[in-house]
C-alpha cells in the first residue's frame, strides 16, 4: 500500500527541514512502521503558510476516515459475532461492507496516521487535533513535509 504522510519539522529552512523530516522518515522505516519512502519526490512547506496548513488538514482528516472505519467495523462485529469468533478471529464467511478482523480493534487504539513529528517537535504519531495543538504549540520554524511511505 501507499500512503501519503506528512512529517512535522523544525527548521530555519526548507532545506533543513527537508533533511530533518528524511532523516526521521528513516527512523520510521527502521522501527518498521513502513517498508519503504520516496525521498525524491518530497514536498516541504512553512507550516504557517496555504499549502501546509491544507497538507496537515488532509492527513489529519485521513486519520479521522481511518479511525471511524476502524471503529465502525469494531462495532459491527460487537453486535455480529460471539466474544469465542472474535478471539479465534473466526467469521462466517458472509458478505460483508467492512473487514471483519480482530486488526480492527488495534486501529481504533493506535491504527494507522498520516501525521508524524520528529524527534525535536512531537516524536511519534500525531493521532488527532489535540495531538497536533499539542506538538506545535511551543515551537518556531515548522515544516511539514509530504512523502510517499509503502508497506
Amino acid at each position: 500500500m501507499h500512503y501519503l504522510i506528512g512529517i512535522l519539522t523544525q527548521g530555519e529552512t526548507r532545506r533543513e527541514a527537508r533533511d530533518s523530516a528524511l532523516a526521521f522518515a528513516n527512523e520510521l522505516v527502521d522501527r518498521g512502521e513502513f517498508d519503504f519512502y520516496d525521498g525524491q519526490r518530497t514536498r516541504t512547506y512553512k507550516l504557517a503558510s496555504a499549502l501546509g496548513k491544507k497538507a496537515v488538514e488532509g492527513a489529519l482528516a485521513a486519520n479521522r476516515r481511518e479511525f471511524d472505519a476502524a471503529l465502525r467495523a469494531v462495532k459491527l462485529m460487537l453486535q455480529e459475532f460471539t466474544d469465542e469468533q472474535i478471539y479465534q478471529d473466526d467469521y462466517p464467511p458472509e458478505p460483508r461492507d467492512y473487514f471483519a478482523s480482530r486488526y480492527e480493534f488495534t486501529q481504533v487504539g493506535d491504527g494507522h496516521v498520516y501525521l508524524y513529528g520528529d524527534n525535536a517537535v512531537w516524536g511519534e504519531k500525531i493521532r488527532n487535533e489535540k495531538d497536533y495543538q499539542a506538538a506545535t504549540v511551543d515551537h518556531d520554524n515548522l515544516w511539514v513535509t509530504c512523502l510517499g511511505f509503502h508497506n
